[in-house]
């Protein structure tokens, strides 16, 4: 992505509108984005994010309300316009976003509205979020880590942990398209099912061979041929036997026929005496059936009548007598009801005495519970104070034995001390062998570097590293000189040497490449100019190797000192550790516990104090027991006593209900019944309860039979009267019947009724009677036509039984041996065929397995490579590893090849130290500007694969951050770092407050705040 142009107004500190020309500003391949802490530098970078995506770092939770914060506060609209190219063929696109602020309510801005666009044959069509960031490459996440960085992201990339790290070369470079894991487990799957079912079907078709078809193929042809044979024979005995059975058919038909004309002929006389009385009948139905059928029903509904009248007068005569005995029966009952009140009542006292005899014999069994209850509580009282007493005795023990007990407080502070002491003396060994551990290393590091040195051919007096350094220094600048003297007599060399190419070249009349004369009267002569430059080159050679020889004696010496400084430093530390230590025991000794100096001592203490302690354990013990049974016991005797209360209580009220109760008794009763038990009163109470019950359910029984049958008699009376009424109506309707019959029989052809029902008696069914002639004269055509057809046929032929019988027998053995024929042809057939489709299904799956197994094998290979994302880390390592390479041809110069970056095994970015012995070290261990420089380099080597990855021609890469924490030489690396930059055909934007990064780039924006007014840009090609 190569930006072009971005026009931005009423963003954070910017109320007016802002365009940038990032074509004038990137044309130098670096620039710069300047201005004071605020004024607004970041947010040009937040204005191209946002029209991009639509997100930005500043303000990405829900709860930010974006709309109203990014929107300048004197403002009352947002626009960002920007345009840039992307895409292997460079195309333009265009991104906007606007907003604007309720007029009514400042707080209120309304959806920011983004558009995205593509130039196409000079139009601007609009495309989806989608399109855009399969154009740019990049999500949102990895645009930040990668293109334009904001504040606070630049070091992201080196510092996000090994997955993340992962999953952001996947999504960078594409790598999901390795994820097979799961595909080839799908294959597996299926391949293997494949070959189970294979090896199943194999397995089902049994043992099939070439050998049985040859043999199932010759039984077949010889089936076939004795076939054809039996088939000819039995076609013409089926002939035969056709003859003989159409002519057996056809005199059989005779005969049938012949029958049935005669059948006919017989009932002649009765379809003739069929159409008279067809005839009579119709008459009969049109002029005098619904007459008749009236005056029958009519008749038929006055003896009903007649008779429910007749049943319902005796079912009332019966009535009236029942309710006569009932009447009589009522009053008998209603005496015997009026007494039933006296002897509620004496049901009510008889309840009172049986209630007043139990309360009696209740109050007498609660004054026994009450003695017993007393003498129990005199008991418990006895067993407190006794357990008292034994509580006195143990309180007198517990107090003596710990008396006796010695003072723990002393015991531990002795512990303590002698504890102390063995620490401290154990210390004091450990520390002394760590010193001793320490100078057996520092003197072998210095035997092995003096070994090291003589080996190369140097051989130092004394041992002090400052002085051979200096030696070294001082030899290596003379080297320098030496060489550098060298070779500039014989870069002369070879200028002359160059010369001499041109005046071999040179003729009269030609002129001169370099001075143009066209005589030549002295040509350069080099001489032995060659053989001085090859001596001057082998003495350089020579300087070089004294000079690389100095530099790695000295890269000996400072990694030794590298690797000794820990040692002395530590050294130190120990030799301040021993004597803090030996002070501190000196002390100690003062604060030892007199009585316990001696640790025997201090143990038999401990054990007199255990065993003293463990008695006092167990008195106390005893001592909690006793007391928990005195509570339970106290509360024992609390209990009883509060029964014993409610016993009293209980007397009481018993006592009362028991006096009230024989109050309300009659005296006389009491008398009668006071030798009478309880139990008897209450047998009397039910006998009486019964007596009052029967009573009363007899008497309701009867007043409501009373009632039923005065309103039965009530209805049965009320019903003969009507019935008569229609009994009286149904009779004048009949008479009316009755003359109309005879005035019908007056003008017909018939004398008496008798003669139109005898008629009408014969029940006939019109159409199915004269159908009936019909088919009768029908048939009687159609026989007659057959039989004359038949004779025809048969041609005075006559059949014979046992003929056709011989013809039959005949066929059916010929059929008997073709169906035998047939039956063995098609078992024959249907083995063969099953044969042949088991052999090439046989074939067919074979040759499948085969295929199959070897399938399994290629994908039993891309299973184990394949295995989880292994595959994919491995990719993903093998784009960290090159990234890392890229980084470091820039990360280790600027370091001055002193620090390179490596990857672990778990892809995380350690620093391989080469001033301490080329160790490995973490990149939480660099100083700040040091993982500035290394986050640069991987910035950098990460925007060279994006590029290479959308396939563009240049490359863009905005950083924001960093440059404040750099010292000085370290911000010079940079600085010519990202000059070198521009030979790279590569665009790159900074922002900064640092002054000398201003001064280092001469391309750049200035951005000023005005309180009133807001940020403005200033650009450096206008000032």
């Amino acid at each position: 992505m190569i930006p072009i142009k971005l026009t931005f107004e009423g963003l954070y500190s910017y109320q007016h509108r802002q365009t940038i020309d990032f074509e004038k500003l990137t044309s130098n391949h670096i620039f710069g984005i300047f201005g004071t802490v605020g004024s607004g530098k970041s947010s040009i970078l937040e204005a191209i994010t946002f029209a991009l995506y639509g997100k930005t770092d500043r303000l990405l939770l829900s709860g930010d309300n974006r709309n109203y914060n990014m929107m300048n506060l004197k403002s009352n609209q947002l626009f960002i316009a920007f345009d840039f190219t992307a895409g292997k063929n460079g195309e333009v696109y265009r991104v906007q976003a606007s907003a604007k602020r309720n007029s009514k309510r400042f707080d209120d801005v309304k959806k920011i509205d983004r558009a995205l666009y593509k130039k196409i044959n000079d139009k601007f069509i609009p495309i989806s979020q989608e399109e855009l960031e399969s154009t740019i490459g990049l999500s949102y996440d990895n645009f930040k880590r990668t293109i334009i960085i904001p504040q606070g992201k630049f070091q992201e990339f080196l510092q996000l942990k090994s997955s993340e790290r992962t999953q952001m070369m996947k999504e960078l470079f594409g790598l999901q398209k390795y994820e097979l894991s799961a595909k080839v487990k799908n294959l597996e799957l299926e391949n293997n099912a494949s070959i189970q079912n294979l090896s199943g079907r194999l397995e089902q078709l049994g043992e099939v061979s070439v050998q049985q078809q040859k043999e199932l193929q010759l039984q077949l042809k010889e089936i076939e041929n004795n076939l054809q044979v039996l088939l000819r024979e039995q076609i013409k005995h089926d002939q035969a036997v056709l003859a003989l059975e159409k002519l057996k058919e056809n005199t059989a038909q005779l005969s049938i026929y012949q029958k049935k004309a005669d059948e006919l002929n017989k009932q002649k006389e009765s379809i003739i005496k069929l159409q008279k009385d067809i005839g009579a009948y119709e008459y009969c139905i049109i002029h005098f059936k619904n007459t008749l059928e009236s005056i029958t029903v009519v008749q038929q509904k006055t003896q009903a009548l007649q008779g429910e009248i007749n049943a319902d007068q005796l079912l009332l005569q019966k009535t009236q007598t029942d309710l006569n005995q009932l009447n009589i029966k009522f009053e008998q009952i209603s005496q015997e009801y009026k007494t039933i009140e006296r002897i509620k009542k004496e049901i009510d006292d008889l309840g009172k005495l049986s209630e007043a005899k139990r309360l009696i014999l209740k109050i007498n069994s609660d004054n026994q519970r009450l003695k017993k209850g007393e003498a129990f509580i005199t008991e418990l009282t006895h067993k407190l104070k006794s357990m008292e007493v034994q509580e006195k005795e143990l309180m007198t023990t517990l107090s003596e034995l710990k008396k006796q007990r010695p003072d723990i407080e002393t015991i531990n502070r002795a512990q303590q001390w002698h504890l102390h002491n063995k620490n401290l003396n154990t210390l004091i060994d450990d520390t002394q062998q760590e010193i001793k551990t320490g100078n057996e290393q520092s003197s072998k590091l210095m035997q092995q570097l003096r070994n090291n040195l003589q080996q190369a051919g140097f051989s130092p007096a004394t041992d002090d590293l400052k002085q051979w350094l200096e030696e070294l220094s001082k030899s290596t600048e003379h080297y320098e000189e030496q060489l550098k003297n060298i070779n500039k007599q014989r870069d002369s060399l070879l200028v002359q040497s160059g010369l001499e190419t041109y005046a071999l070249q040179l003729t009269d009349g030609r002129a001169c490449p370099l001075c143009g004369s066209e005589h030549h009267p002295k040509p350069h002569n080099a001489g032995d100019i060659r053989q001085q430059i090859k001596t001057y080159k082998e003495k350089a050679e020579k300087t070089e190797a004294l000079l690389q020889h100095n530099r790695k004696l000295t890269r000996l010496i400072e990694r030794y000192a590298a690797s000794n400084k820990p040692i002395q430093t530590q050294l130190k530390t120990l030799d301040a550790k021993v004597t803090r230590i030996l002070n501190e025991a000196k002390e100690h000794q003062n604060k030892i516990v007199p009585q316990y100096k001696e640790e025997e001592l201090l143990l038999k203490a401990a054990k007199t104090y255990t065993e003293i302690n463990n008695a006092i354990d167990a008195d106390e013990k005893k001592l909690l027991q006793l007391r928990e049974r005195y509570a339970r016991e106290v509360k024992n005797t609390e209990k009883y006593n509060q029964e014993l209360i409610k016993i009293e209580r209980e007397i009481d009220k018993n006592q009362s209900a028991k006096e009230i109760l024989l109050r309300n008794i009659p005296d006389k009763l009491i008398n009668n019944l006071k030798e009478t038990s309880s139990e008897q009163i209450t047998g009397k109470v039910h006998e009486l309860q019964s007596i009052v019950s029967k009573t009363t359910m007899e008497y309701e029984h009867l007043r409501k039979q009373l009632e039923e049958h005065q309103k039965v008699a009530a209805v049965l009376q009320s019903k003969i009267d009507i019935n008569k009424k229609h009994l009286q109506s149904e009779n004048k309707h009949l008479d009316a019947l009755q003359l109309k019959l005879e005035a019908d029989i007056a003008n017909s052809s018939y004398s008496t009724k008798d003669n139109i029902l005898s008629i009408l008696s014969l029940q006939l069914n019109i159409e199915a009677s004269k159908q009936k002639i019909q088919d009768f004269h029908n048939n009687h055509q159609l026989i007659h036509n057959e039989i004359q057809k038949l004779i025809l046929a048969l041609n005075k032929q006559t059949y014979h039984a046992e003929k056709h019988q011989k013809a039959i027998s005949l066929a059916a053995e010929y059929k008997k041996e073709i169906d035998a024929a047939h039956r063995k042809h098609g078992k024959t057939e249907t083995t063969l065929s099953e044969l042949n489709k088991k052999l090439t299904l046989k074939k067919e799956i074979t040759e499948e397995l085969a295929k199959l197994k070897l399938r399994a094998a290629d994908i039993d290979t891309l299973r184990k490579l394949f295995y989880k994302s292994g595959f994919v880390n491995y990719i993903s390592s093998v784009y960290l590893q090159n990234l890392c390479v890229a980084a470091n041809q820039r990360f280790y110069k600027m370091t001055r090849q002193s620090l390179s970056l490596e990857l672990s095994q778990d892809n995380s970015f350690e620093v391989r130290d080469y001033l301490n012995g080329g160790k490995l070290r973490s990149v939480k261990t660099l100083s700040g500007g040091q993982t500035f420089q290394a986050a640069l380099s991987l910035a950098l080597a990460l925007a060279d694969n994006i590029q290479n990855l959308t396939q563009t021609q240049r490359n863009f890469f905005f950083l924001d951050e960093g440059f404040g924490s750099l010292d000085k030489d370290s911000l010079q690396v940079v600085f010519s770092t990202l000059k070198n930059l521009r030979n790279e055909n590569r665009i790159v934007g900074v922002i900064s407050h640092v002054e000398e990064m201003q001064q280092e780039i001469p391309t750049f924006l200035n951005i000023v705040q005005n309180p009133e007014t807001g940020s403005h840009i200033q650009e450096s090609w206008k000032t």
